[in-house]
């Protein structure tokens, strides 16, 4: 039991902030890795994004070794109350910061495809800054909450994943209005959906935040 011991509680709760400080470490390079996979994309530079996506594998890797690491203080430990919701949380963030890898991945490698930068407007460049921004930007007012176990700053990163998702929306609708070619077009497209999947991410990040905060399970209304 986690109690059994003061000198062995103080190590218990030492490994917990050590993994909570590896894994926001992990999305820290996740999110300053949005701004050059996008910017990859935008010169069409392949080789810039190529060696963005060859730190995937890292941040995969490192990401699992926390969570395993996790699931072992769970196992030996048999944690209760905040130290529980504390290593539940991590587990689930463990994956968002993988999945953001992957998606931050995916819009590096389209800066390899065989695409003429002027078959992009100058409108729709400037939407994918745009998104790119709010992206990175939620990301890391996630992981900040998060590291700080804030709660309320997490309820504000999911009132704030509103701009990203109406950025999209406007991204599409310019797609709709014609004068892009098929192919272009389905690589914004997708580009914007990669965007809105790491929104969605910081969002559940900020919910396991408030989850460590207050012992509410996101998602589910009173009485739900």
């Amino acid at each position: 039991m986690t109690g059994a011991n003061p000198a062995g509680r103080q190590h218990f709760h030492h490994r917990i902030a050590s993994l909570q400080k590896a894994v926001v470490a992990i999305g820290q390079e996740v999110q300053r890795s949005i701004a050059e996979a996008t910017e990859a994309w935008l010169r069409r530079d392949c080789d810039a994004g190529r060696r963005v996506d060859a730190r995937t594998a890292g941040w995969s890797a490192r990401a699992r070794d926390v969570e395993l690491a996790a699931y072992e203080l769970i196992a030996t430990q048999q944690p209760m109350a905040l130290d529980l919701r504390q290593l539940t949380a991590l587990v689930r963030l463990t994956e968002s910061v993988a999945r953001s890898g992957d998606l931050v991945a995916h819009v590096a490698r389209s800066a390899c495809f065989e695409r003429d930068a002027g078959a992009f407007s100058p409108r729709l460049r400037t939407l994918v800054v745009e998104m790119a921004t709010v992206a990175a930007r939620l990301f890391g007012d996630a992981l900040s909450a998060f590291d700080a176990e804030d709660g309320r700053a997490g309820r504000e990163v999911e009132e704030s994943d509103r701009e990203l998702d109406l950025l999209r929306n406007e991204l599409f609708a310019t797609l709709l209005e014609g004068g892009v070619d098929t192919a272009p077009a389905i690589d914004l497209a997708l580009l914007g959906r990669f965007y809105e999947r790491l929104g969605d991410h910081a969002v559940e990040i900020a919910r396991r935040t408030s989850f460590v905060s207050t012992g509410e399970v996101p998602g589910l209304s009173p009485g739900a």
